[in-house]
């Protein structure tokens, strides 16, 4: 019941709805609110809004995966909100929705690389494509695919050393977050998320670099 324009939306055609149309945060907070207070009806355009725009996020970062896909962004999506709403946890405001969100974004791509790594034999890696990775030591901003396994595993580590410094990160890369959001969620400044971004890109390009190749679970 919750679909609205879930089965709609492919190829183009999302890409087109998307564009320009990501919800307002007032907005987004206010349909939360009336959700909350029993209108079902703004549960669906709040749904609507927020699935354009993770789309969006999955479109970019599925880009690594070539012209064909073993994953689609609409069923990355999907399976995320279905996680999502069977969760029950109470969305407070837009910021918290997408740090719900980067979190079952990781999970379901992590639950889709196993799967896929089971299939064939750990040949032809599950790989996303993270925006404004320094990966290949130039310096410059740029986009960077990596090994969803690789990836996860080296998030592990880093939240082992610094949990905070790992959400961060992943409301980053995963969630598509602004330095301007993340600073809001975690309730650090602009300039501390700047540096812990930053600095913990550095360190998790390290190890990806250091990991034997296939060591990952």
């Amino acid at each position: 019941m919750y679909c609205g324009l879930w089965a709609t939306l492919e190829g183009d055609e999302a890409d087109i709805l998307v564009g320009g149309m990501s919800p307002n945060e007032a907005d987004f907070t206010r349909l939360l609110a009336a959700w909350r207070a029993g209108d079902q009806n703004a549960l669906e355009e709040v749904t609507d809004l927020a699935y354009r725009e993770l789309r969006k996020i999955a479109v970019a970062r599925l880009r690594g995966e070539g012209s064909h896909p073993s994953l689609q962004p609409t069923e990355l999506v999907n399976e995320m909100f279905l996680r999502l709403l069977s969760a029950d946890v109470p969305w407070r405001d837009r910021s918290h929705f997408y740090s719900l969100a980067a979190r079952t974004m990781r999970r379901v791509l992590v639950d889709q690389a196993r799967a896929r790594k089971r299939q064939k034999r750990g040949e032809d890696p599950l790989k996303i494509t993270l925006e404004d990775w320094h990966g290949g030591g130039s310096g410059s901003s740029t986009a960077g695919i990596v090994d969803v396994l690789a990836i996860d595993q080296a998030l592990d580590a880093l939240q082992n050393l610094d949990e905070g410094q790992a959400k961060v990160v992943e409301l980053y890369f995963f969630a598509g977050l602004t330095f301007e959001e993340i600073s809001k969620v975690t309730e650090r400044s602009r300039s501390a998320v700047h540096r812990l971004v930053r600095s913990g890109q550095a360190w998790l390009v390290r190890q990806l670099r250091e990991r034997p190749q296939g060591a990952t679970t």
